[in-house]
C-alpha cells in the first residue's frame, strides 16, 4: 500500500507517525500489526543462502496461520546494514509475534496499532518500556493506545552490539 500517495510501499519509522498508513490500517480494520524478519539473527551477519533458508521457513510458518500478510524490507538510516526482508503481519497477536521473533533468533520485534498498554510497551506511568515481555500478559487488554511503530526488544538489558534496528 501507499506512502503518501504510493500503492507500492509505506516507509515506517520507529517512533514516527505515517499518516497515510495509520488511515490504511483504519480503512482496512488492522488493529494491530507486526513487522519481523528470520534474517542476520541476533544481529550476525549471515550468508545470503543462510537469510534465504531462514526466510522461508518464516514464510512458510506465518502463512500455515492465516494471519493476513506481506512482504517487508527493513532498511537501516545509516545505511550501515543490509536490506533484511521479512514480512508484515496483520493482527497477530503481540505475543505469537514475539515469540515467532524469538523461534528465529532474532533480537527484536517491530510492532504498531491500537495495542493494549503492555503490548504497546507503555507502563503505567507512561514510560516507554524496551522488553517484549509485558506482551505476554493477554489479560491486560485495556486501556488501549494508538502506538506508532515501536522496537520491542526481545533480550533482558539493551541491544546485543551488533544488532541493527
Amino acid at each position: 500500500m501507499g506512502n503518501g500517495g504510493s500503492p507500492d510501499y509505506f516507509d515506517l519509522r520507529i517512533d514516527g507517525v505515517n499518516r497515510a498508513f495509520v488511515t490504511w490500517c483504519r480503512t482496512m480494520g488492522v488493529t494491530y500489526w507486526a513487522i519481523l524478519t528470520a534474517h542476520n539473527p541476533q544481529g550476525r551477519l549471515r550468508s545470503p543462502q543462510q537469510n534465504a533458508a531462514a526466510d522461508a521457513a518464516l514464510a512458510a510458518r506465518l502463512r500455515s496461520t492465516g494471519w493476513r500478510l506481506a512482504r517487508s524490507v527493513a532498511l537501516a538510516d545509516a545505511g550501515d546494514w543490509p536490506p533484511e526482508p521479512g514480512f508484515f503481519v496483520l493482527d497477530a497477536p503481540c505475543d505469537a509475534m514475539c515469540g515467532l521473533a524469538r523461534e528465529f533468533a532474532q533480537a527484536a520485534v517491530v510492532v504498531g496499532g491500537r495495542l493494549p498498554l503492555a503490548a504497546a510497551g507503555v507502563a503505567g506511568d507512561g514510560a516507554v518500556a524496551q522488553s517484549c515481555d509485558g506482551a505476554n500478559a493477554k489479560a491486560e487488554m485495556a486501556p488501549i493506545v494508538d502506538s506508532p511503530p515501536r522496537l520491542l526488544w526481545l533480550v533482558a538489558d539493551s541491544p546485543p552490539p551488533q544488532a541493527r534496528p
